[in-house]
Protein backbone atom coordinates (compact mmCIF):
# COMPACT_ATOMS: atom_id res chain seq x y z
CA UNK A 1 0.00 0.00 0.00
CA UNK A 2 1.22 3.48 -0.84
CA UNK A 3 0.77 5.94 2.05
CA UNK A 4 1.02 9.73 2.27
CA UNK A 5 1.90 10.70 5.85
CA UNK A 6 1.05 14.41 6.18
CA UNK A 7 2.56 15.85 9.34
CA UNK A 8 4.28 18.88 10.89
CA UNK A 9 7.48 16.80 10.92
CA UNK A 10 10.77 18.54 11.83
CA UNK A 11 13.77 16.65 10.54
CA UNK A 12 17.39 17.44 11.26
CA UNK A 13 17.94 19.59 8.17
CA UNK A 14 14.77 21.58 8.74
CA UNK A 15 15.90 22.50 12.25
CA UNK A 16 19.16 23.74 10.72
CA UNK A 17 17.57 25.73 7.88
CA UNK A 18 14.54 27.28 9.56
CA UNK A 19 13.93 28.82 13.01
CA UNK A 20 11.86 26.19 14.83
CA UNK A 21 12.83 26.67 18.49
CA UNK A 22 9.51 28.31 19.44
CA UNK A 23 7.49 25.46 17.97
CA UNK A 24 10.01 22.66 18.38
CA UNK A 25 8.40 19.22 18.70
CA UNK A 26 11.05 16.65 19.48
CA UNK A 27 8.75 14.03 21.00
CA UNK A 28 6.23 14.39 18.20
CA UNK A 29 8.93 14.07 15.57
CA UNK A 30 10.32 10.95 17.24
CA UNK A 31 6.84 9.39 17.34
CA UNK A 32 6.27 10.12 13.65
CA UNK A 33 9.59 8.47 12.79
CA UNK A 34 8.77 5.32 14.77
CA UNK A 35 5.29 4.97 13.25
CA UNK A 36 6.61 5.59 9.72
CA UNK A 37 9.38 3.03 10.23
CA UNK A 38 6.90 0.42 11.51
CA UNK A 39 4.68 0.96 8.48
CA UNK A 40 7.70 0.60 6.21
CA UNK A 41 8.63 -2.67 7.94
CA UNK A 42 5.16 -3.92 7.00
CA UNK A 43 6.15 -3.43 3.33
CA UNK A 44 4.16 -0.22 2.80
CA UNK A 45 5.54 2.45 0.48
CA UNK A 46 5.44 5.66 2.51
CA UNK A 47 6.24 9.31 1.85
CA UNK A 48 6.16 12.08 4.46
CA UNK A 49 5.00 15.64 3.81
CA UNK A 50 5.54 18.57 6.17
CA UNK A 51 4.85 22.30 6.05
CA UNK A 52 8.10 22.87 7.97
CA UNK A 53 6.25 25.45 10.01
CA UNK A 54 7.93 28.73 10.96
CA UNK A 55 6.06 30.65 13.68
CA UNK A 56 8.57 33.50 14.04
CA UNK A 57 7.05 36.08 11.71
CA UNK A 58 9.47 37.77 9.31
CA UNK A 59 9.56 38.93 5.72
CA UNK A 60 11.69 35.98 4.62
CA UNK A 61 11.05 33.23 2.09
CA UNK A 62 12.12 29.65 2.88
CA UNK A 63 12.22 27.46 -0.26
CA UNK A 64 10.82 23.95 -0.43
CA UNK A 65 13.29 21.09 -0.18
CA UNK A 66 13.60 17.35 0.38
CA UNK A 67 15.20 16.16 3.63
CA UNK A 68 18.79 15.09 2.75
CA UNK A 69 19.39 13.38 6.11
CA UNK A 70 16.67 10.76 6.15
CA UNK A 71 15.81 8.90 9.35
CA UNK A 72 15.08 5.88 7.11
CA UNK A 73 16.69 5.23 3.74
CA UNK A 74 13.37 4.31 2.08
CA UNK A 75 11.19 7.10 3.51
CA UNK A 76 11.56 10.47 1.75
CA UNK A 77 10.46 13.66 3.51
CA UNK A 78 9.20 16.62 1.48
CA UNK A 79 8.96 20.13 2.97
CA UNK A 80 6.84 22.84 1.38
CA UNK A 81 8.06 26.41 1.17
CA UNK A 82 7.30 28.88 3.95
CA UNK A 83 6.59 32.59 4.00
CA UNK A 84 6.06 33.59 7.66
CA UNK A 85 4.26 36.88 7.09
CA UNK A 86 1.27 37.85 9.25
CA UNK A 87 -2.10 36.89 7.67
CA UNK A 88 -0.20 35.02 4.93
CA UNK A 89 1.68 32.31 6.82
CA UNK A 90 -1.11 29.78 7.43
CA UNK A 91 -2.70 30.08 3.98
CA UNK A 92 0.71 29.87 2.29
CA UNK A 93 1.65 26.71 4.23
CA UNK A 94 -1.62 25.04 3.34
CA UNK A 95 -1.56 25.86 -0.36
CA UNK A 96 2.07 24.93 -0.86
CA UNK A 97 1.83 21.65 1.05
CA UNK A 98 -1.31 20.73 -0.88
CA UNK A 99 0.47 21.49 -4.16
CA UNK A 100 3.35 19.27 -3.11
CA UNK A 101 0.97 16.44 -2.18
CA UNK A 102 -0.83 16.75 -5.54
CA UNK A 103 2.46 16.61 -7.44
CA UNK A 104 3.59 13.43 -5.71
CA UNK A 105 0.15 11.83 -6.15
CA UNK A 106 0.24 12.52 -9.89
CA UNK A 107 3.71 10.99 -10.10
CA UNK A 108 2.59 7.82 -8.29
CA UNK A 109 -0.90 7.68 -6.78
CA UNK A 110 -1.39 7.08 -3.06
CA UNK A 111 -3.81 4.52 -1.63
CA UNK A 112 -4.36 6.08 1.79
CA UNK A 113 -3.53 9.29 3.67
CA UNK A 114 -2.52 9.64 7.33
CA UNK A 115 -2.71 13.10 8.88
CA UNK A 116 -1.13 14.20 12.16
CA UNK A 117 -3.45 16.57 14.06
CA UNK A 118 -5.65 19.27 12.52
CA UNK A 119 -3.45 22.17 11.54
CA UNK A 120 -4.59 24.13 8.49
CA UNK A 121 -2.24 22.38 5.97
CA UNK A 122 -3.37 18.96 7.21
CA UNK A 123 -7.03 19.99 6.91
CA UNK A 124 -6.55 21.26 3.35
CA UNK A 125 -4.76 18.10 2.22
CA UNK A 126 -7.39 15.93 3.91
CA UNK A 127 -10.29 17.72 2.25
CA UNK A 128 -8.68 17.28 -1.16
CA UNK A 129 -7.89 13.60 -0.51
CA UNK A 130 -11.44 12.84 0.66
CA UNK A 131 -13.51 14.94 -1.75
CA UNK A 132 -11.40 14.94 -4.92
CA UNK A 133 -9.30 11.78 -4.74
CA UNK A 134 -11.84 9.67 -2.80
CA UNK A 135 -9.05 8.31 -0.63
CA UNK A 136 -9.43 7.01 2.94
CA UNK A 137 -7.92 9.37 5.50
CA UNK A 138 -6.66 8.11 8.86
CA UNK A 139 -6.14 10.64 11.63
CA UNK A 140 -3.39 10.53 14.23
CA UNK A 141 -4.78 12.80 16.97
CA UNK A 142 -2.23 14.08 19.48
CA UNK A 143 -3.40 17.59 20.48
CA UNK A 144 -6.97 18.76 20.95
CA UNK A 145 -7.89 21.01 18.03
CA UNK A 146 -10.47 22.99 19.99
CA UNK A 147 -8.86 23.59 23.41
CA UNK A 148 -5.89 25.70 24.45
CA UNK A 149 -2.91 24.40 26.45
CA UNK A 150 -4.81 25.03 29.70
CA UNK A 151 -7.69 22.82 28.62
CA UNK A 152 -10.08 25.74 28.04
CA UNK A 153 -12.03 26.40 24.82
CA UNK A 154 -9.72 28.13 22.37
CA UNK A 155 -11.51 31.43 21.79
CA UNK A 156 -8.98 32.54 19.19
CA UNK A 157 -10.12 29.93 16.68
CA UNK A 158 -11.95 31.25 13.66
CA UNK A 159 -15.39 29.89 12.83
CA UNK A 160 -14.16 28.76 9.41
CA UNK A 161 -11.38 26.69 10.94
CA UNK A 162 -13.73 25.06 13.45
CA UNK A 163 -16.18 24.15 10.68
CA UNK A 164 -13.50 22.60 8.47
CA UNK A 165 -11.89 20.74 11.39
CA UNK A 166 -15.20 19.24 12.49
CA UNK A 167 -16.00 18.25 8.90
CA UNK A 168 -12.70 16.38 8.66
CA UNK A 169 -13.40 14.61 11.96
CA UNK A 170 -16.71 13.49 10.53
CA UNK A 171 -15.28 12.32 7.20
CA UNK A 172 -12.20 10.35 8.26
CA UNK A 173 -12.13 6.59 7.77
CA UNK A 174 -10.51 5.84 11.13
CA UNK A 175 -8.12 7.21 13.66
CA UNK A 176 -5.73 6.78 16.55
CA UNK A 177 -5.40 9.06 19.54
CA UNK A 178 -3.27 9.35 22.66
CA UNK A 179 -6.18 9.70 25.10
CA UNK A 180 -9.81 8.52 25.45
CA UNK A 181 -10.91 12.17 25.41
CA UNK A 182 -9.45 12.72 21.96
CA UNK A 183 -10.60 9.31 20.75
CA UNK A 184 -14.18 10.21 21.68
CA UNK A 185 -14.07 13.16 19.26
CA UNK A 186 -13.68 10.72 16.36
CA UNK A 187 -16.85 9.44 14.62
CA UNK A 188 -18.79 6.62 16.24
CA UNK A 189 -18.62 3.39 14.29
CA UNK A 190 -15.25 4.17 12.71
CA UNK A 191 -12.14 2.07 13.53
CA UNK A 192 -10.26 3.60 16.47
CA UNK A 193 -7.00 2.86 18.25
CA UNK A 194 -5.90 4.22 21.63
CA UNK A 195 -2.17 4.75 21.09
CA UNK A 196 -0.71 6.14 24.29
CA UNK A 197 2.82 6.34 22.95
CA UNK A 198 5.61 4.55 21.16
CA UNK A 199 9.14 3.68 22.23
CA UNK A 200 12.11 3.97 19.90
CA UNK A 201 14.54 1.10 19.46
CA UNK A 202 17.31 3.22 20.98
CA UNK A 203 15.63 3.20 24.40
CA UNK A 204 14.95 -0.54 24.26
CA UNK A 205 18.52 -1.26 23.14
CA UNK A 206 20.02 0.95 25.86
CA UNK A 207 17.94 -0.81 28.51
CA UNK A 208 19.21 -4.20 27.35
CA UNK A 209 22.86 -3.12 27.04
CA UNK A 210 23.19 -1.21 30.32
CA UNK A 211 20.63 -3.01 32.45
CA UNK A 212 17.74 -1.42 34.27
CA UNK A 213 18.69 1.53 36.45
CA UNK A 214 16.73 3.70 38.85
CA UNK A 215 16.36 6.57 36.42
CA UNK A 216 13.44 8.89 35.77
CA UNK A 217 13.63 10.36 32.27
CA UNK A 218 12.04 13.39 30.66
CA UNK A 219 12.67 13.39 26.91
CA UNK A 220 11.16 16.06 24.70
CA UNK A 221 10.79 19.76 24.07
CA UNK A 222 11.81 22.16 26.85
CA UNK A 223 8.66 24.28 26.90
CA UNK A 224 7.02 26.03 29.83
CA UNK A 225 3.82 23.99 29.68
CA UNK A 226 5.72 20.71 30.12
CA UNK A 227 6.28 21.31 33.83
CA UNK A 228 10.02 20.56 33.74
CA UNK A 229 11.04 23.47 35.99
CA UNK A 230 8.66 22.41 38.81
CA UNK A 231 9.92 18.85 38.39
CA UNK A 232 13.53 19.95 38.89
CA UNK A 233 12.59 22.09 41.90
CA UNK A 234 10.64 19.23 43.49
CA UNK A 235 13.34 16.61 42.92
CA UNK A 236 15.46 17.40 46.04
CA UNK A 237 12.32 17.36 48.18
CA UNK A 238 11.48 13.83 47.07
CA UNK A 239 14.75 12.47 48.53
CA UNK A 240 14.63 9.26 46.51
CA UNK A 241 17.78 7.38 47.52
CA UNK A 242 19.57 5.75 44.59
CA UNK A 243 17.40 7.43 41.95
CA UNK A 244 18.49 9.88 39.24
CA UNK A 245 16.47 12.40 37.24
CA UNK A 246 17.57 12.81 33.61
CA UNK A 247 16.36 15.71 31.43
CA UNK A 248 17.00 15.42 27.70
CA UNK A 249 15.83 17.43 24.72
CA UNK A 250 15.88 21.07 23.67
CA UNK A 251 13.67 24.15 23.57
CA UNK A 252 13.22 27.75 24.62
CA UNK A 253 13.66 26.87 28.33
CA UNK A 254 16.87 24.82 27.94
CA UNK A 255 19.31 27.38 29.34
CA UNK A 256 16.99 28.25 32.23
CA UNK A 257 16.62 24.58 33.14
CA UNK A 258 20.39 24.05 33.04
CA UNK A 259 20.88 26.86 35.56
CA UNK A 260 18.04 25.55 37.71
CA UNK A 261 19.62 22.10 37.88
CA UNK A 262 23.20 23.38 38.07
CA UNK A 263 23.69 22.67 41.79
CA UNK A 264 22.28 19.14 41.72
CA UNK A 265 24.36 16.42 40.07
Amino acid sequence: MRIAYITPYQGKSLRQRRPTLLNLSLAGTAKMEVIATLLRKCSHDLEMFSQGEVVELALKYYPAFTEPERFHADIPVFYSSALPVRFVNGFWQGRRLLSLFKTRHRAKPFDVVIIYNLKVPQIMCSEFAIKKLKLPVIMEYEDDAFLDIDGQPNLSLRAGYIRHAKNILGDISGGMACSPHLLNQLPAGKPKLLLRGVIGEEIIRASVETGKKNWILFSGTHYRTKGIAPLIKAWPQAKLAGWELHITGQGEETETLKKLAGNDS
